[in-house]
């Protein structure tokens, strides 16, 4: 049985099934070493495109014939399932031009009409943007418009690399107690104020000074957290920024007794590694559809009356409440409770 899997949204919002080829965002290929049960990866390289329609110096057509010469590799496969996990437009239109015997998951026809083949995702598509806590995380959804109801939840299959398994050991030689810190979101109505993150980092390093901070950055946020690094240093407190790739990201979190982060893939590959979570949920970021699905898993959030907010739109306050009103002896305390193993 052949099938194909879209996900064209962020890395963390990648969902796994066994034996499938996978279209996703060419830039979150970084991914694809981690996922051993995919036949075959295709890339959407959606930056791209939209970049061809707007500048002025690359040829009218180009976008085009990229997405045309996508589409014909798509096209030598008749699958027998198509599975599109992306509620949106594009990934509809996308649906529509595969050449596979049942589609899953919203799919727009030539005259854009929807379809979904799946009660689920058509709750999904109606639900998206509802604020309510009354809601089902998107992993269920997935399961359920699957059928898959009477499997029970299980964490994500990644596989470990030898690469990221290297980059781990080089952070980590001679640590015994890790703790992992993603302290920044691609969107900054997700982020916890850095001064805030620092201070709760600290009061936690006095609590536990046996634990080591890894502050966990690609190589563009190094800039911006190396202050927080040489603030913990300088009072005394262990704490390394860790640049890694994605591969070595993950490896770092299997490692780790505690993993402390926002909204962003981190938490979703912490869920994979199976360890423990702090999870700050801040913004639109959204804990009941797509907080980190491990049980155990503690989420702070905030009690604002707009949280969490539109996914696309700007703080419309004068100041961003739901993080600044989290205190940081909340999320030291939190953080000290969750690394001691006490519930």
């Amino acid at each position: 049985m052949k099938i194909l899997v879209l996900s064209l949204l962020r890395i963390g919002d990648i969902a796994m099934s066994a034996g499938v080829d996978l279209m996703l965002n060419s830039q979150c290929a970084q991914i694809a070493p981690l996922l051993p049960s995919v036949d075959r990866f295709l890339y959407f390289d959606r930056q791209g495109l939209q970049k061809g329609l707007g500048d002025p110096t690359v040829p009218f057509f180009e976008s085009y014939e990229k997405l045309n010469e996508l589409l014909e590799v798509v096209g030598q496969e008749t699958y027998d399932l198509s599975i599109n996990l992306t509620q949106n437009r594009l990934s509809g239109w996308l649906m529509g031009l595969i050449d596979s015997k049942q589609r899953v998951g919203l799919s727009l026809d030539a005259s854009g009409a929807a379809t979904f083949n799946s009660n689920w995702f058509r709750y999904l598509n109606t639900q998206i943007d509802l604020d309510s806590s009354e809601v089902f995380h998107f992993n269920d959804i997935f399961r359920f418009a699957l059928g898959l109801e009477n499997v029970k939840s299980v964490r994500p299959i990644l596989q470990e690399t030898e690469a990221g398994a290297k980059e781990a050991d080089a952070l980590s030689r001679g640590l015994k107690q890790i703790v992992c810190v993603q302290a920044l979101t691609s969107d900054i109505k997700k982020d916890y104020p850095l001064p805030t993150f620092t201070a709760a980092l600290a009061t936690f390093a006095v609590r536990h000074p046996e634990a080591t901070l890894m502050i966990m950055a690609a190589p563009f946020e190094q800039t911006r957290l190396q202050p927080v690094v040489d603030a913990l240093t300088n009072a005394g407190h262990k704490a390394v920024l860790a640049v890694t790739s994605f591969e070595g990201a993950y490896s770092l979190v299997k490692k780790a007794k505690l993993t402390i982060t926002l909204d962003t893939s981190i938490k979703h590959l912490a869920a994979a590694a199976g360890g423990r979570i702090l999870e700050i949920c801040l913004g639109s970021s959204d804990p009941f559809r797509t907080g980190a699905d491990r049980s155990g898993t503690v989420i702070v959030t905030s009690k604002e009356a707009c949280a969490p907010c539109t996914h696309s739109k700007a703080c419309h306050r004068e100041s961003q409440f739901c993080a600044t009103r989290i205190p940081a002896d909340a999320i030291a305390l939190l953080a000290s409770e969750i690394y001691s193993g006490r519930s």
